[in-house]
């Protein structure tokens, strides 16, 4: 699977390619690996993003972001359906 381009590291105009700086931004590592499970937890089957975090042991606030930008990204996308006050979502073909 291939991933867009992210905008890794958002202080990189401040730090100028630090070495110290880049190195203490683990998100740019993290984001991906979030990214690739929930994609292949919804091409599993569609589900919620309430349902997401429960099966990453990860509360709703540490996920909404990355579901955010897959949506943004269009690798996945609302079904319509609702469950549990939530849009389901699904892996998009």
């Amino acid at each position: 699977m291939t991933q867009a381009a992210l905008p890794f590291d958002v202080c990189a105009g401040r730090h100028g390619g630090n070495r110290e700086s880049v190195a203490a931004n683990p998100a740019r590592f993290s984001k991906r690996d979030t990214h690739a499970t929930i994609m292949l937890l919804l091409s599993t089957a569609p589900m919620t993003s309430k349902r997401i975090a429960w099966e990453l042991d990860r509360p709703l606030n540490a996920i909404s972001g990355r579901l955010t930008e897959l949506l943004s990204m269009g690798l996945i996308e609302r079904t319509g359906e609702r469950r549990d006050v939530c849009a389901v979502l699904r892996f998009r073909t």
